[in-house]
């Protein structure tokens, strides 16, 4: 539970950061099958959070279906930092989905992977978390060929981002393809084992105690965070990795 709590306060503020840098550009530095993240449209890197240590690119070398894939790749030993990891995400509007039941599903293949997740949170006001879902009872691991793996949450009324996408931790390789969104019936059930009510209050108290603790950071985060209210897409894009407007 406490490695729960751990990655989902890394998530909360994951998107409240600045955005569009790779974490490293060797493989598409070596190889022109290897396009940087930077170059994938619609996707972006949270570049304090992800670190060095890792690719991220299009890999059009590897993929299940089309001409591409996204991949995170560490290019470098983790050592005793479990905290190590990359993100690869998107940021969008939730007012299409509000009051909806939403699925993202996805497939994955993996090499020698430590630990990954396909994650879905919905942000509300002030930067709140009202639904989130890290795979943390279910990672992927090890290697594997293409599998589907699927996230639903419920998306309140007072939610004003949704954020998404798929996380290495520590050594391996993934790729991620074919990326389905969609809202889905009641009889779909949500992925998570907490309410959107029991989000609201860890979150707002992890808030609290950032604000005291950092409370300059915190308004940076904010403003940036409200700004993204206002550019964020109504909808998710390049799902397959095509890259394709």
């Amino acid at each position: 539970m406490k490695k729960l709590f751990l990655l989902a306060s890394m998530l909360i503020f994951a998107s409240f950061i600045s955005f569009g840098q790779s974490a490293s550009k060797t493989s598409a530095d070596k190889n022109a099958a290897f396009t940087s993240a930077q170059s994938i449209r619609g996707w972006s890197i949270p570049a304090e959070l992800s670190g060095q240590g890792y690719d991220i690119y299009l890999d059009t070398r590897v993929f299940r279906n089309g001409l591409a894939s996204g991949s995170i790749k560490s290019i470098s030993p983790i050592g005793n930092n479990r905290l190590k990891s990359a993100f690869l995400m998107q940021t969008i509007k939730a007012d299409d989905y509000r009051g909806k039941r939403l699925q993202i599903s996805a497939y994955v293949k993996s090499e020698n992977v430590e630990h990954a997740t396909l994650w879905m949170r919905m942000d509300g006001e002030g930067m709140q978390v009202f639904g989130l879902d890290v795979m943390d009872n279910r990672p992927i691991q090890g290697t594997t060929d293409w599998q589907r793996y699927d996230i639903v949450l419920d998306v309140p009324d007072e939610t004003q981002q949704i954020v998404f996408g798929i996380n290495l931790k520590g050594d391996g390789q993934i790729w991620i393809d074919d990326i389905e969104f969609k809202d889905v019936g009641a009889n779909v059930p949500t992925t998570t084992t907490k309410t959107p009510a029991e989000f609201a209050k860890g979150s707002a108290k992890r808030i609290e105690q950032y604000k005291t603790t950092n409370k300059d950071n915190y308004e940076k985060q904010l403003r940036a965070f409200l700004k993204r209210n206002t550019t964020a897409p109504p909808t998710p894009s390049n799902l397959d990795f095509e890259n394709k407007r």
